[in-house]
């Protein structure tokens, strides 16, 4: 499975994030797997897990929280096509595109 996250806010630039491999850590620090450069943005933000056909995003202790279509993440949510998915201010729109086999 292929995951593309499309920046949609607040950063002046898009940015399309393209997920082949997993765990997939996103966050402040150039250790994660993505650095998304926000102020409100955790050093490690969030990690996307994929199990079985589903990928799930789970919060790693953020201070600002991660949300998937308005809902604070507690411990993990599934991700489908089209939601949206908030790191702090950042926001995301989920595109699943599943792999060629």
């Amino acid at each position: 499975m292929q995951l593309h996250l499309i920046q949609i806010g607040p950063s002046p630039f898009a940015d399309e994030i393209v997920i082949d491999r997993f765990p997939f850590v996103l966050g402040r620090s150039s250790s994660c797997d993505h650095q998304v450069f926000h102020p409100m943005v955790s050093r490690r933000h969030a990690e996307l897990k994929a199990d079985k056909n589903a990928v799930a995003i789970l919060d790693l202790g953020s201070s600002n929280g991660t949300y998937v279509n308005g809902l604070r993440v507690k411990d993990r949510a599934v991700l489908h096509d089209g939601d949206e998915i908030n790191l702090g201010c950042v926001s995301y729109r989920v595109a699943v595109a599943p792999t060629a086999n």
